[in-house]
């Protein structure tokens, strides 16, 4: 019964699926020895229930008093962890799981959350040994492997989050799963940005085979084909597939935008990406491709605006580049009139 419970539990919350061969080998110890435990348990359960924004400090106090009383609660500083991450918190997050013991139950899953904490700190070599940590009990867990992937990838590292993202797709039981877009997305991504455009096509293909309606995918694939100079009718096709899917998405509607103006139709496009940056207003590449297409309409006053914008966001190196250029550009047509 304690199994079929645990399994139970695994199945709502995946995230515990790596830890439950460990909680099965821990099924018979006594949850609660005594009334310290049991109140412990109480604030967990109360914490737990609560979620509005107003209550993240009240949370916070009922985990801390659990974990006063009950110390190895791990499940409680799993979650305080979590709500430390709410509340911007993410160094106290840390300081919260750094006492889990190598032998707690739960350690792959506090591992797996370190990892995701070190990452967004942009400490990318710490998550990856600890994921390593994780790998070297489970060297099949596909899910690990694509964070590690994603960690790799947002990192920059290319190479290494190809080599991820394949490990766990020759992992998957054939035929893969829906749900397996997403590696066939990000392998295809990783290709792409590693200068793989014709390795990245199969890969972005296959993800859109699993999730024909994914809107993300439909995105990338497009907007990358009308870049490299494909077949701006198919891309547009795509874009406008993944419009209908996402309308609120600022991506998306700039892509759409970007391929109206790469088409010429100025005034769609001028429209089109004015809508974008209202639904994105801190996205670089936005702002870039709105200014492209005020430049394209003659109006340079509000193109410059929009370049200057756009590098104010602290854009990387090569949109850093592109944008200077276009300054350079309009402030010499414009000395010269």
């Amino acid at each position: 019964a304690a199994n079929a419970t645990l399994q139970q539990m695994t199945d709502a919350h995946p995230a515990l699926q790596i830890a439950l061969p460990d909680l099965v080998a821990h099924a018979a110890d006594k949850i609660v020895a005594n009334a310290n435990q049991g109140l412990a348990e109480t604030y967990l359960a109360l914490a737990g229930s609560l979620n509005a924004p107003d209550q993240i400090l009240l949370r916070q106090t009922l985990l801390r008093f659990a974990l006063q009383l009950r110390p190895d609660l791990t499940a409680a500083r799993l979650l305080l962890a979590d709500i430390d991450v709410q509340a911007n918190q993410s160094d106290a997050a840390l300081d919260i799981l750094a006492a889990v013991k190598p032998t707690d139950p739960l350690i792959q899953p506090v591992r797996i959350r370190k990892a995701t904490l070190l990452a967004a700190m942009g400490k990318s070599s710490q998550a990856i040994l600890l994921l390593n940590d994780v790998l070297a009990t489970d060297p099949g867990d596909i899910d690990v492997l694509e964070l590690k992937g994603d960690i790799y990838r947002g990192a920059g590292n290319f190479p290494a989050a190809i080599a991820a993202y394949s490990t766990a797709i020759g992992k998957l039981p054939q035929p893969a799963p829906q749900a397996a877009w997403t590696l066939y997305y990000a392998r295809g991504i990783s290709e792409d940005q590693n200068g793989g455009w014709a390795l990245a096509q199969p890969d972005l293909q296959a993800a859109r085979a699993l999730d024909p309606t994914q809107p993300y995918v439909l995105n990338y694939l497009g907007y990358s084909l009308a870049i490299h100079g494909d077949d701006l009718t198919q891309a547009k096709q795509m874009i406008e597939q993944a419009v209908g899917e996402a309308p609120e998405e600022g991506a998306i509607i700039d892509s759409l935008g970007y391929i109206q103006l790469r088409q010429g139709k100025i005034k769609q496009a001028l429209t089109t990406l004015t809508r974008a940056v209202q639904l994105q207003p801190d996205d670089v590449t936005v702002n870039m491709h709105l200014g492209d297409a005020f430049y394209a309409n003659g109006q340079k006053l509000q193109a410059r605006y929009q370049w200057q914008r756009a590098l104010n966001l602290k854009p990387d190196a090569k949109d850093e580049s592109m944008l200077e250029e276009k300054l350079k550009k309009v402030a010499d047509t414009e000395s010269h009139s």
